[in-house]
């Protein structure tokens, strides 16, 4: 589940959300990580520039992985092909504490995660509704995260449906 408040500044945007995890507990007494409830705080803040946005985000958990964090920063490019259509491209890179790659991946140890790029295409259906088919890819670049990681490339793609205001 997720709570998100957005506000925008002229050029400057600010995101602030919780996103709360909730996995399913088993009967073991030693909890997994799939099955620990958890809670994130993250911000998100971007600026922008003639038709490229800049941004950054952060997230710490503030539930049952205390002390991890996870940033992220990247440009993207927007782009409206028809009066109805965006077009959106980014790449970005991440980087994480030792708690968080420790507790996702295994190695206690802090480091520059990943690059990737990523795009989509928003078609408005009116003045709220949207869908977006989208992708994204994404290479683990830390030799011992990559080692822990199969695969270390990944590609993922979907489409989300929604609203907006």
């Amino acid at each position: 589940m997720t709570l998100a408040y957005n506000r925008a500044w002229e050029k400057l945007k600010i995101e602030a959300a919780l996103d709360a995890y909730m996995g399913q507990q088993s009967m073991n007494t030693e909890a997994d990580i799939e099955t620990r409830n958890t809670m994130e705080s993250s911000l998100k803040m971007s600026y922008r520039v003639g038709p490229h946005r800049i941004f950054t985000t952060h997230a710490f958990d503030v539930l049952a992985y205390r002390g991890s964090y996870f940033g992220e920063a990247g440009l993207e490019y927007q782009r409206y092909v028809t009066k109805n259509t965006e077009f959106t491209i980014s790449i970005r890179s991440g980087w994480a504490s030792a708690k968080f790659n420790d507790v996702y991946i295994g190695v206690n140890k802090s480091a520059f995660n990943f690059v990737g790029v990523g795009g989509s295409l928003t078609y408005y259906l009116g003045s709220r509704m949207y869908f977006r088919p989208h992708f994204e890819f994404s290479s683990i670049t830390d030799r011992m995260l990559r080692g822990q990681l199969a695969p270390s490339n990944i590609a993922n793609f979907g489409i989300a449906f929604g609203w907006s205001k």
